[in-house]
């Protein structure tokens, strides 16, 4: 079973400019998680990035999240991989 998901693909400027990617618990905009067991799709909910990026799903899994604006929100598509090395240069960058 294949899941196509559409949305914007520029994730460093999403994590970059949202602040999304250091805040503890995304309350408002928590992040779906797509996971396909046994020939059917699972849309699990997750609450952090930490959470995402430290959990056993695989990196093809796929995600999506919002960034909500003034005017009008933005959904983003991506990897939980995509993300995993985000975080890596992030710390990298951080230091």
């Amino acid at each position: 079973m294949k899941i196509k998901t559409t949305g914007r693909e520029d994730l460093q400027n999403f994590l970059d400019k949202s602040g999304y990617f250091k805040m503890s618990i995304l309350k408002h905009y928590p992040l779906i998680v797509f996971v396909e067991r046994n020939q059917i799709i699972e849309v699990e909910i997750i609450n952090s990035f930490e959470e995402l990026i430290n959990s056993a799903y695989p990196d093809e899994t796929k995600v999506m999240s919002q960034w909500g604006g003034q005017w009008s929100s933005n959904f983003f598509k991506y990897t939980i991989g995509e993300v995993r090395e985000y975080a890596k240069n992030y710390k990298e960058d951080d230091e």
